[in-house]
């Protein structure tokens, strides 16, 4: 992710494939349906320079949406509800030392995994940008 100082960055990965669930009718038929609302990661911050030696990322912002669980359906023991989406976000702002990797490690607990941010915040000027394409 490449900007300008001071301005606002973001990166968003979501789900291409719709969530598929099922659904009981009232005749006791069971039908095949897909969930609008996508699984997604979304990062956003801004890149200030504080000096020659430093980068202050600010509002740096990590959102996660992802299913918690499934609404129960009566009569069967499958996951296979109607996905219920958790929303999970959490912001904080910190000094890199340009060109340094860093690594945020988020546990958003409920069994739902890790989410491991590997970054590297660099000083960027238009001949490096040429050179790199």
């Amino acid at each position: 992710m490449v900007t300008n100082s001071s301005e606002m960055a973001t990166i968003e990965i979501s789900s291409k494939q719709k969530i598929q669930y099922i659904e009981k009718q009232e005749n006791g038929l069971f039908k095949l349906k897909e969930f609008e609302e996508p699984t997604q990661l979304r990062i956003e911050s801004k890149a200030e320079k504080v000096d020659e030696k430093m980068i202050r990322l600010s509002d740096f912002t990590f959102s996660l949406q992802l299913v918690k669980e499934r609404e129960s359906i009566p009569g069967v023991n499958l996951p296979v509800g109607r996905p219920i989406l958790n929303s999970i976000k959490h912001s904080l702002s910190f000094k890199v030392i340009p060109g340094k990797d860093y690594g945020i490690i988020f546990h958003p607990g409920d069994g739902q995994g890790v989410l491991i941010i590997r970054l590297q915040a660099n000083f960027v000027t238009e001949s490096s940008v040429k050179e790199n394409n």
